[in-house]
């Protein structure tokens, strides 16, 4: 057989993308060049790998997914040498992470990195902690940092810091008289309160919390559930209700006088920031030194 990497890579684009156009802008290659590499593979494997239908629909057929399988496999593995002896002084580090550790962790992080690693390039991508997951086992991203911890056999999870959660208000007279007798966060649980959606890192601690506390969904008063932080801060400081959040990620306002911060416990509560990747995986030179520098920094752990 004589099927080489194009036709490898043009193939994975279109199953992933189901779509012959998207997949041609994703690779930067013309609509019929991409085509063109998928029946060559078809042709060579002996093979049809996709059914093109009139309505420009396309099926995959159980040959092609069969075959996807290998290419992914193949490709990660020559992208893995490609970026391991690559002499061209540009390396990228394909990293992902949750809200926490993207906003307000790892911009530090990778301009410290940059400045003993100038040749070095970041591609950052954001999500949710299940999106980072999801893109860790897809092959998007190589390693990934999230605030939870989840049960998967294929990823090991790794202790990068703690990161105190806290209960938000608004600032007003009475959340202020209710702060200064010495109020705990878990104390406020009953008033109104803001959710982030299921999948974020912070919304499965928070279902961790109360179920500790033997407190279920349905004793809450939720009046939203929105998956922007941002967008949680603000709805608290007009007065909308309370949210459990990263002390990380209101410490501006906190200081600005915008918001109050309620200890959930007399010993706060923390949970773990987690550095997350494939259990097999081998590390390039960059992808380790980047590690060992995020592992240096004392400012990191809490």
């Amino acid at each position: 057989m004589n099927f080489n990497f194009k036709q490898l890579e043009a193939f994975r684009a279109v199953v992933e993308y189901k779509n012959f156009t998207k997949a041609s802008h994703a690779l930067f290659l013309t609509q019929s060049t991409v085509s063109a590499h998928v029946k060559a593979l078809e042709k060579e494997l002996g093979r049809e790998l996709i059914i093109r239908s009139s309505k420009k629909n396309l099926y995959i057929t159980q040959d092609g997914y069969r075959v996807y399988e290998y290419a992914k496999k193949i490709l990660k593995q020559c992208e893995e040498m490609e970026r391991e002896f690559s002499d061209t002084g540009e390396k990228e580090l394909l990293i992902g992470a949750s809200t926490i550790p993207a906003k307000y962790i790892l911009p530090k992080r990778m301009a410290s990195f940059l400045t003993e690693y100038p040749d070095c390039r970041f591609v950052l991508d954001q999500g949710d902690s299940d999106y980072v997951l999801d893109q860790l086992k897809d092959g998007k991203i190589r390693i990934g940092f999230v605030g939870t911890k989840k049960e998967e056999d294929n990823l090991t999870f790794q202790f990068l810091c703690q990161d105190q959660l806290v209960m938000i208000t608004q600032n007003n007279e009475r959340f202020r008289g209710l702060k200064e007798s010495g109020t705990m966060g878990k104390e406020l649980l009953r008033e109104p309160i803001l959710l982030r959606t299921e999948t974020s890192g912070t919304r499965m601690e928070i279902d961790k919390y109360l179920k500790e506390q033997g407190i279920g969904q349905n004793h809450l008063h939720v009046v939203a559930k929105i998956n922007d932080q941002e967008i949680i801060k603000n709805a608290v400081m007009n007065g909308m209700g309370v949210n459990i959040v990263s002390a990380r990620a209101v410490e501006e306002e906190v200081k600005a006088g915008k918001l109050l911060a309620f200890d959930l416990e007399e010993k706060k509560y923390y949970r773990t920031i987690y550095i997350v990747y494939h259990k097999e995986e081998k590390f390039t030179w960059l992808e380790q030194k980047f590690l060992s520098n995020i592992f240096q920094i004392d400012d990191v752990v809490l």
